[in-house]
């Protein structure tokens, strides 16, 4: 609501006029994107964290065949969104950069 009455002021500010349905529409559509947004950045810890764990159980478990365990680690990632994805492949990209040394 708070956005709405800035954009509001703005426009009557400088004299914009503009079509309200439309104006309207890209409002509710930046809300929802904003919305998942904000879900997905609660949600990229708890999901980062258990995909960690589940990484580095493949070196500490040495009884673990590696392919069930890339495989936890897999579904894990496959829970993730797109930009999710993004950041954690980013982070491996660069620490596995970093081990190589």
């Amino acid at each position: 609501m708070q956005l709405e009455t800035a954009l509001e002021c703005w426009l009557t500010k400088y004299g914009v006029e503009v079509n309200e349905t439309k104006c309207r529409a890209l409002l509710e559509e930046f809300k929802e994107k904003h919305t998942l947004f904000i879900r997905s950045l609660t949600e990229l810890p708890v999901k980062l964290t258990a995909l960690i764990a589940e990484y580095t159980k493949i070196a500490d478990d040495k009884k673990q065949v590696a392919k069930g365990a890339l495989q936890k680690v897999g579904e894990i990632y496959m829970t993730m969104d797109e930009k999710q994805k993004a950041v954690v492949s980013y982070m491996f990209q660069i620490y596995s950069t970093d081990m190589k040394g």
